[in-house]
């Protein structure tokens, strides 16, 4: 049985034994078995920001074809996901989900949330928290020193974040509408309360105010999410004092300002698009957000923007070369094994979300050593290209082929039914990603 498969049914079991006792029972008594799936379910959580992105990764995954599950005419047909040895399927080592695994993703909790979930699923479950079985987590935030050890971030793409504002409502100009570029002195002002009024505001290298005379509305994203956390380490170094400023205009203020993360509906429903000012994610608002944000107000629908920073706009290639002042990676984040008090990633996780694995190699080599690409049979389109395509698609950034990293536990498929299939993946650590690690902290 699938370890991963083994660890759920034992929290089932746990949960409901009487019930799955009846039910084996009942299995018994009709002559048959009913048996673990013989391939692996791949769970995710965490980051809002990379939910579509692993969605379509996930979709790829989980579409490209494996072993045989038919019978052979003549043989009965087992209904457990189960490779036959058939001739049929597809050829050892010319697949990239050979065993037929599942990739699902559970709905966005947050960055840290998801990692924290991650580290949840063994000994430091807290008391009273009831925690779902998670196997790597979503993340658009880096590496925290108030993670624990064990953790390895897997960054797969790159994103920028940059101040979001309404720059026309109902036809007409916002007060903030000319404040295209503001150093990262005025956001950490404005985000700190010392800046409230948008005739303050000057752009980078303007000795006059960009905005008009009226009070700046200020929002943050929840805790947990990881815009808020890159964001609020941009603009305050530390903490999550882009939230500070907001909690101490009380309650009925902070309770509508403190929104989801990467979305204006919240701003549009308390009527202050023409004077809030928010942060958002590069990727999401070049996909959606220049169609859907803003609303329909009529004459027309409201007009967003996101800003330069330090005199740099948010692109490829300010992101990408770091120049922009706010980039980000996005992240998997997985449990390399060395931490006791969390279960290692399975095997599955491995093949489809660490350095090694699906997401991140570079998909040229079949099992006889040729360089040819490994091709969709759907599409005839090279599986990597795929990658890359859903990566864009979802408006981030491919990360250039190179070296992906040296952590002291790195992810291994040696000895699982993955490495009879990737003859790569046990000594090549070049591909499409960067690894990094939590094993040098403290907490564990």
């Amino acid at each position: 049985m699938p370890r991963r498969l083994m660890r759920r049914c034992a929290r089932i079991a746990a949960v409901g034994g009487v019930g799955i006792a009846a039910s084996f029972g009942l299995a018994t008594a009709a002559s048959g078995t009913t048996s673990p799936a013989q391939n692996n379910l791949i769970i995710g959580s965490g980051s809002s920001t990379a939910y579509a992105v692993m969605n379509s990764l996930g979709d790829l995954f989980n579409g490209l074809p494996g072993c045989n599950l038919i019978a052979e005419a003549g043989t009965t047909q087992q209904l457990n996901f189960s490779c036959t040895p058939s001739s049929i399927g597809l050829p050892l080592g010319d697949g990239e989900n050979w065993t037929n695994d599942v990739v699902a993703e559970e709905p966005p909790l947050g960055s840290s949330n998801g990692i924290e979930q991650l580290e949840n699923q063994g000994a430091h479950t807290p008391t009273g928290v009831d925690v779902a079985p998670v196997d790597f987590a979503r993340s658009s935030r880096a590496a925290s020193s108030n993670d624990l050890q064990g953790l390895n971030f897997v960054a797969f793409a790159k994103d920028g974040v940059s101040f979001f504002h309404f720059t026309e409502v109902s036809g007409k100009a916002t007060p903030s509408s000319n404040c295209t570029d503001l150093s990262a002195a005025t956001l950490t002002s404005i985000w700190g309360g010392t800046i409230t009024n948008w005739d303050q505001v000057k752009n980078v290298n303007s000795t006059t105010a960009c905005g008009t005379n009226a009070p700046i509305d200020p929002y943050a994203a929840q805790s947990g999410s990881g815009t808020e956390a890159t964001w609020a380490s941009f603009v305050c170094g530390v903490g999550v004092c882009d939230q500070s400023y907001i909690l101490s205009k009380g309650t009925a203020y902070s309770s509508t300002h403190i929104i989801a993360e990467n979305e204006d509906n919240s701003i549009i429903a308390n009527g202050d698009e023409a004077d809030a000012i928010f942060y958002f994610s590069y990727g999401l608002y070049t996909v959606s957000c220049k169609v859907v944000c803003g609303g329909a107000r009529p004459p027309a629908h409201s007009k967003t923007a996101l800003g330069s920073i330090n005199g740099v706009a948010p692109s490829a290639t300010t992101i990408l070369n770091g120049t922009f002042p706010v980039p980000r990676f996005i992240y998997n984040v997985y449990s390399n094994g060395s931490n006791s008090n969390i279960p290692a990633s399975p095997a599955a996780t491995l093949n489809f979300a660490s350095e090694v694995g699906f997401i991140c190699k570079p998909n040229t080599f079949t099992v006889d050593g040729k360089t040819s690409p490994i091709l969709d049979p759907k599409t005839g389109v090279a599986v990597r290209t795929e990658i890359d395509t859903a990566i864009t698609d979802n408006g981030f950034f491919v990360l250039p082929y190179g070296n992906e990293g040296t952590v002291p536990h790195p992810a291994n498929l040696t000895g699982t039914p993955y490495a009879q299939y990737d003859p790569t993946g046990q000594s090549s650590y070049d591909g499409y990603c960067l690894v990094t690690t939590t094993d040098g902290n403290s907490s564990s």
